[in-house]
């Protein structure tokens, strides 16, 4: 599955850059883990804005 426009803009904005290819389930989950590494390394205050923003790559 390729990432749309908006995730790979979302996961640039979160130091993360992702290719134009279709990813193996594998590849995108170690993708989430790199993105919740990320935002667990924020404020607490942080976090809930983060997880709020980057939802829809985090749960689907």
């Amino acid at each position: 599955m390729e990432y749309s426009k908006n995730e790979k803009q979302l996961f640039k904005e979160a130091g993360i850059y992702v290719e134009d290819k279709a990813y193996t389930k594998e590849e995108r989950e170690k993708l989430k883990i790199k993105l919740i590494d990320y935002i667990m390394n924020h404020s607490s205050k942080d976090i809930n804005k983060l997880n709020k923003k980057f939802s829809d790559i985090l749960y689907n």
